[in-house]
């Protein structure tokens, strides 16, 4: 149950912030994160026992409450701006449907990336607020150590509450200087969904279907229908056409050689294709191009050995050429040993041992290098030290299934 209520969680928290936020100001931030998490405490208590026949509603009436209620105690400064009447008002107030929701996380996103607030810190409010990231989680996306981010969040928060007080979604011209941070934060709002990098599951795909529905909402604008989105958006519909394969009937984790292929939706490969066609047609090209060329290989490849491999190691090439961030510098090192035997495949490893990052993802390639080199005690060990940084269960039982077959 408590699975079950980590999910509602993940989906209703943004969904809950960003029209709370709308609704009452980005003054009042803190009370409504403290309501909306004061409702799952709750739900924690309540749902084992008897869980409601609508989750949401039910966090919604909850949050809604202990909102109101803090509010009613608030003293004269705190709710100066907030009348009796509007107070009242909101007694009967009901969760709005769901365009007003995602329009209230429209402007949510435009709102944390607002020009007064540093750009990393901008990152860190739509992550916190718009994904629903934890301290750890962000730390990851961020890669920065989970002490720096709850100070900085600290001091962000009180940026946002001073700078951000007109909710409302600015002109086209005040928008622009924002919209590179908006698309990236959809980008690592979507990589968390797809791979969530704790708790039970796999997949978040509320999570991911937000980020696009958020993207398509701005291409919708003629202003900010650019390359770049365009390619965000192709990079997102290739991935997701994978969805439904990632894991088998047993609930265990496919990697992408072993995933059914035939059962990829060729709908949002299609999509994708339609996107990555829009992307290319203004000539420049950003990261968001590069991945989704590489995914573009993956999902349109009729067998993962007839993926091109070197197509995708240039495209690797490209983004290191442009990029310090060690993930690329990982996926291309995957990609090579994909065409290169163990031997020259660990030794590129050890050759940029210290630039690459220190997770689970590279021990367990490293543990498949020595596998296939027959080196057991090696490959023991790498995936023991996999096993000590995974924090997804389902990423742990795929460690341990390796192990155990040693």
């Amino acid at each position: 149950m408590e699975y079950k209520i980590d999910i509602v969680f993940k989906k209703e928290y943004t969904r809950l912030i960003a029209v709370l936020v709308k609704k009452f100001g980005s003054q009042h931030i803190d009370l409504i994160e403290d309501a909306v998490q004061e409702a799952f405490f709750k739900a924690l208590k309540l749902w084992p026992a008897k869980k409601p026949d609508n989750p949401s509603a039910w966090i919604m009436l909850v949050t809604k409450n202990h909102l109101l209620d803090q509010f009613k105690k608030a003293d004269t400064r705190l709710k100066k701006d907030l009348s009796e009447a509007q107070i009242k008002q909101d007694v009967d107030w009901e969760m709005p449907a769901e365009s007003e929701i995602v329009d209230s996380q429209l402007r949510m996103i435009f709102a944390c990336c607002h020009p007064d607030i540093k750009p990393v810190d901008q990152l860190m409010l739509s992550l916190k607020f718009l994904c629903g990231f934890g301290n750890e989680q962000i730390s990851r996306a961020l890669l920065k150590k989970p002490e720096a981010i709850a100070k900085a969040l600290t001091r962000a928060k009180q940026k946002f509450r001073s700078k951000v007080k007109d909710f409302s979604i600015p002109g086209t011209e005040e928008l622009k200087p924002r919209l590179s941070n908006v698309l990236k934060v959809i980008y690592l709002q979507f990589n968390e969904g797809y791979k969530l990098s704790s708790g039970d599951q796999l997949v978040n795909k509320d999570l991911c279907w937000d980020a696009i529905k958020l993207a398509e909402l701005i291409a919708s604008n003629p202003h900010f229908d650019t390359s770049k989105i365009n390619a965000l958006l192709a990079l997102m519909y290739f991935q997701a056409s994978r969805f439904h394969t990632r894991l088998d009937e047993n609930n265990r984790l496919l990697t992408l050689e072993h995933q059914d292929r035939s059962q990829w939706n060729q709908k949002f490969i299609l999509q994708g294709n339609i996107y990555l066609g829009r992307a290319v047609q203004e000539g420049r090209v950003s990261r968001y191009h590069f991945e989704a060329a590489i995914a573009s290989y993956h999902a349109t490849a009729k067998s993962f050995k007839e993926t091109n491999w070197d197509a995708i190691l240039g495209l690797y090439d490209l983004l290191i050429a442009n990029s310090n961030n060690p993930v690329y510098l990982l996926n291309r090192i995957i990609a090579f040993g994909q065409i290169n035997s163990p031997e020259a495949t660990l030794a590129l490893v050890g050759q940029h041992e210290r630039k690459l990052p220190d997770n689970h993802i590279i021990k367990v390639f490293i543990g498949g290098l020595y596998e296939q080199l027959n080196d057991r005690p090696k490959a023991r060990e790498s995936y023991t030290q996999a096993l000590k940084k995974v924090q997804n269960e389902l990423e742990k039982q795929f460690i341990l299934a390796k192990l155990q077959r040693l």
